[in-house]
């Protein structure tokens, strides 16, 4: 297989994390290296960047090219894969773009500031024939993977209740503090709970409807509680990061099946049956990104559909956030999600 060289489009604090995993995957000999990264910022390639799930190295040493200008990127490199790691509000133009060019593309979550822009990335893949992939990278935590399989195998019978939470101090670290602007971002409802929304929707499949309330702390939606309604059981979700500024980023959930509570919390899960002792649960743990991207090496190298993560689904994650802001608007109403 030959190798699948990247470029990647902004080298904020989640680029880090992408460049850190193509070098593991490359010294595992897996068939991609990062080639080229386009910053429109220079310094950026020196400074440190931190996010709410990263101290942010500094990492100044790189052995990829470095350039300001993607057009001029795009010229001088021969690339087979777009990575694109910016602000919500360029995915939609960016992905297009590059899909149009003839490029396979890798996209941030979410997927788009709008379910119509969704669309489009969606026509424009179609037509390209190229592969899209969008950055829900929960659904390749394997403490999360575990959850799936638990839904998948029924081993402890039907769920009957969820609870997931993703909790963070305010995310100042954006470049012009974007992410605190719900026009650019969406807010907590679109930026980081849709993380739970997304792996709810992997998980128990489409909820029938809907609700949420949301607290403005620093902006819109910075506190949002979600219920999504299912039959027979409904999962409960909070998202929030108004919390104060040193407060520890955290997340996990709790979900209760007909013979057992599960639980994933301090970065431990718990198995409690109704009948016998509580254990820990043994799998295989695993950096996500690392999961996320090798398992995107294997569609571009058509190894594999895409089956985990196809960009449609990511479609429709957003597609929930924009039914989910509704209800916020109108003081929690209950809402069809269709």
């Amino acid at each position: 297989m030959n190798t699948i060289k990247v470029g990647m489009i902004g080298f904020g604090g989640i680029a880090r994390l992408h460049k850190a995993a193509y070098d593991a995957l490359e010294e595992n000999g897996v068939g991609v290296k990062l080639v080229a990264v386009c910053d429109t910022s220079l310094e950026q390639f020196t400074k440190k960047s931190a996010i709410n799930i990263s101290a942010g190295e500094t990492d100044a040493v790189h052995d990829f090219n470095k350039y300001s200008v993607l057009d001029e990127m795009l010229e001088k490199e021969e690339l087979d894969l777009i990575d694109i790691c910016v602000p919500t509000m360029m995915h939609a133009e960016l992905s297009c773009k590059m899909l149009a060019k003839g490029y396979n593309v890798m996209s941030e979550k979410p997927m788009a500031r709008t379910y119509e822009q969704c669309t489009e990335m969606i026509a424009a893949k179609n037509k390209s024939g190229k592969n899209l992939m969008i950055g829900q990278c929960v659904r390749f935590i394997p403490d999360y993977m575990y959850l799936k399989e638990l839904c998948e195998t029924k081993k402890y019978g039907n769920v009957k209740s969820a609870y997931f939470y993703r909790l963070s101090s305010p995310p100042t670290w954006g470049f012009k503090n974007w992410l605190l602007d719900p026009e650019k971002s969406g807010g907590c409802l679109l930026d980081m709970h849709i993380h739970d929304l997304d792996f709810a929707r992997y998980a128990f499949g489409e909820p029938k409807k809907v609700s949420c309330t949301a607290a403005e702390v620093n902006a819109k939606y910075d506190t949002v509680q979600s219920r999504l309604y299912y039959d027979g059981f409904t999962v409960e979700a909070t998202g929030d990061w108004g919390l104060s500024p040193n407060f520890d980023f955290s997340a996990g959930f709790r979900v209760n099946f007909e013979a057992a509570t599960v639980e994933f919390k301090d970065g431990k899960m718990t198995v409690y049956p109704f009948e016998g002792e509580k254990f820990e649960p043994e799998y295989e743990k695993s950096d996500y990104f690392y999961n996320e991207l090798e398992y995107l090496v294997k569609i571009v190298s058509g190894e594999v559909e895409n089956t985990v993560n196809p960009p449609e689904s990511a479609a429709m994650s957003v597609k929930l956030a924009e039914t989910l802001r509704v209800s916020a608007d109108n003081d929690g109403a209950v809402v069809a999600f269709e």
